[in-house]
């Protein structure tokens, strides 16, 4: 996650503007997509992902949405989402058309959608941090921030506060977020990153998700603590642009 510069909350730092201009590089390449599907497989075969995860993605590519990848397979996304919060440039590289693929296809539903949906409406997302960046949030109350991987999303709360009991059981040294998120239309009438409802795409229909493209930008409200405990708490975020200033 990019936060916003912390001399000024309305100015995210060097590393969206970076990921940024990589995300716009591979967008703008045109290849087929088969030597590319090869080498990504050969590259996560020696960082290890089980032969049969692969084996699958390999041979049902072009079977299934780039969307329904996303959202089944679980080593792939989670590399690729490690890679862009990281700016891992040679896996961020190695996946490149897959990123490609995955930005199109929400592009596509974004465009279908726009009509659909005009009215303010609420997602959300569970989030684990680490002591240290969770600090560096609360200091954005007010400011912007960006998400420079891929952002899932569920219309239900029940959905992302499954993920957040889990985490605060299994990640026992991190603090565990909810946000909830205003998408309201009218305000960003032309998004420069796309989002769409996926049930239809979907591995997991049954989680009513919205998937966000990378480098989308929120504006961060209130941040407040749940019940009594100091790992688990409630941010709000509203959909923005990068160059919003408040």
């Amino acid at each position: 996650m990019a936060e916003a510069d912390p001399q000024n909350v309305d100015q995210l730092d060097p590393t969206y503007m970076y990921s940024q201009l990589f995300k716009e590089f591979i967008l703008d390449i045109n290849e087929d997509d088969a030597k590319p599907l090869n080498d990504l497989v050969s590259y996560c075969r020696s960082k290890g992902i089980s032969e049969t995860e692969l084996q699958n993605f390999q041979q049902g590519f072009h079977q299934k949405s780039p969307i329904w990848w996303y959202t089944s397979a679980k080593s792939l996304p989670n590399m690729l989402d490690q890679a862009l919060q990281s700016l891992n440039m040679e896996t961020m590289t190695k996946m490149g058309f897959f990123i490609r693929s995955l930005h199109r296809q929400l592009e596509q539903l974004y465009n279908e959608q726009s009509n659909t949906h005009l009215k303010p409406f609420l997602v959300y997302r569970g989030q684990k941090y680490s002591q240290e960046d969770f600090e560096q949030l609360l200091t954005k109350k007010g400011g912007i921030i960006s998400f420079n991987n891929f952002l899932l999303t569920s219309t239900q709360k029940e959905v992302a506060m499954e993920y957040v009991q889990h985490a605060l059981h299994k990640h026992r040294n991190h603090v565990c977020v909810l946000f909830i998120i205003t998408i309201d239309p009218s305000k960003v009438s032309i998004p420069t990153v796309p989002f769409a409802f996926i049930d239809k795409y979907s591995a997991n229909p049954q989680k009513h998700e919205v998937l966000f493209s990378t480098h989308t930008v929120f504006r961060v409200g209130e941040i407040k603590q749940m019940a009594d405990n100091n790992r688990l708490w409630e941010v709000q975020l509203a959909l923005t642009t990068a160059n919003d200033s408040g």
